[in-house]
């Protein structure tokens, strides 16, 4: 009798590996939402589960010193999955201290932008949250409309523009006062730049126009102004978004007396919109006004509401919703 003898070959492969490589991507930490509830209240949701190592920081920029400063506030064990809440105070001592210089330099005048975030990590992965702004000043200055010679009691759509040049083109003293005057004229040259010669009033593309003629002609750059009002985004959105990336915005509200005002009442009036603050009741924005020459506050649902109500009275017109800025960031603190 013959036997078949059949050798079996065994190959041994580190299947061990696998699963824990398997097991490694599945954890992975995806989303992180922070919102503060109220100052010194933040809230975290997403991928967060009992036992992992949370950190809040705050994320400070200073164009005094252009760094920016990334200070830890806390760090703890979260207690809960999925939503944490934690409290922070923005005046005790930081646990520690790191300061970054940022890639860019074009902002030419002051500027502070202050925000949180937080990082939430286990022994295998790790996930910060976005940015969550808190303060806001660029310091644009006030420009007074009645500087103009033409027609200077409806020239607060040229001044907005002017004022929300300042940041990236800085400007003073009589040269101020002339970049004024030649961009009211630039506003009146026609149908592509004014609603009209009987009373000079621009609507948002016109500003951004002259702006942009401006910009192009008198100093040979090409930055562009034009208009980032979406149905994507809330009015606050936009211009926390505008704001924290080192441009101020004009826009249009309903005005008396010196005074915006929630409902139009037969004047309406240009603003920029150049800084923003995070207390009790939200966001309130502050916004250089060209009649007063000074600068002033509104929360975030008057402006909102004041913009939406603007008409052009007895004209019939009602103009486009619209908030002006320069369409590229001029800094980023990300």
């Amino acid at each position: 009798m013959v036997r078949k003898i059949f050798w079996c070959v065994i190959i041994l492969f580190p299947l061990a590996l696998v699963p824990m490589s398997v097991y490694a991507d599945q954890m992975q930490k995806t989303e992180l939402v922070i919102d503060i509830l109220l100052p010194g209240t933040v809230r975290l949701d997403g991928d967060i589960s009992v036992g992992d190592r949370i950190e809040l920081f705050s994320r400070e920029y200073r164009s005094a010193d252009h760094t920016i400063t990334d200070r830890l506030l806390l760090e703890k064990a979260a207690v809960t999955d999925h939503s944490v809440t934690v409290s922070y105070s923005l005046y005790g001592a930081p646990l520690s201290e790191v300061q970054i210089s940022p890639a860019f330099d074009r902002p030419e005048r002051e500027i502070t932008v202050k925000a949180l975030y937080a990082v939430v990590s286990n022994d295998i992965s790790e996930i910060r949250s976005g940015l969550f702004y808190t303060d806001c000043t660029l310091d644009t200055g006030v420009v007074n409309q009645y500087w103009c010679s033409l027609a200077g009691s409806t020239a607060c759509g040229t001044a907005a523009g002017v004022i929300a040049m300042q940041i990236a083109y800085p400007s003073s003293g009589d040269a101020l006062f002339t970049r004024l005057n030649e961009m009211r004229k630039y506003s009146l040259l026609g149908e592509d730049f004014s609603t009209g010669p009987a009373e000079y009033y621009l609507c948002g593309d016109h500003i951004s126009n002259a702006v942009n003629k401006y910009i192009a002609e008198e100093l040979s750059d090409s930055l562009i102004l034009a208009d980032h009002r979406t149905a994507e985004k809330t009015t606050e959105e936009t211009l926390i978004q505008l704001l924290s990336t080192g441009r101020p915005a004009v826009i249009e509200v309903c005005y008396l007396l010196g005074n915006v005002t929630r409902d139009f009442q037969g004047i309406s009036h240009w603003i920029t919109i150049n800084g923003f603050s995070y207390g009790y009741d939200g966001y309130t924005f502050r916004f250089a006004d060209p009649i007063t020459v000074s600068y002033r506050s509104i929360s975030s649902e008057m402006l909102d509401a004041s913009n939406a109500n603007v008409s052009y009275g007895d004209s019939g017109y009602i103009p486009d919703r619209y908030i002006g800025a320069f369409t590229a960031p001029l800094l980023s603190i990300e």
